[in-house]
């Protein structure tokens, strides 16, 4: 039992750590495309929308820095639940 439960605690984080890999990304392209905008704003003829782009830059920039500390966090928790399995394994 104490396997399974610690199997599935290690799964919980990888999972997770996944997901956000998948959002980064997606976060990073985001962030490209806006910063290859801002390099040349007269790709943008309306002050209202570069304005508007500023502030989804700001959110999104936000945004992915949160899941990198969550990330990190998530790393950290599946790091320790693998050495609790490697520890129980050596100890059968």
């Amino acid at each position: 039992t104490e396997i399974y439960t610690l199997s599935l605690h290690d799964a919980l984080p990888i999972s997770r750590i996944e997901k956000i890999d998948a959002t980064l990304a997606d976060y990073d392209a985001q962030i490209t495309r806006m910063e290859k905008l801002f390099s040349d704003p007269e790709q943008i003829s309306d002050p209202t929308g570069l304005a508007e782009l500023g502030k989804q830059y700001e959110t999104v920039k936000n945004d992915s820095q949160t899941l990198w500390k969550q990330w990190e966090q998530l790393s950290l928790d599946a790091q320790r639940v693998e050495t609790q399995l490697k520890d129980i394994g050596a100890t059968k």
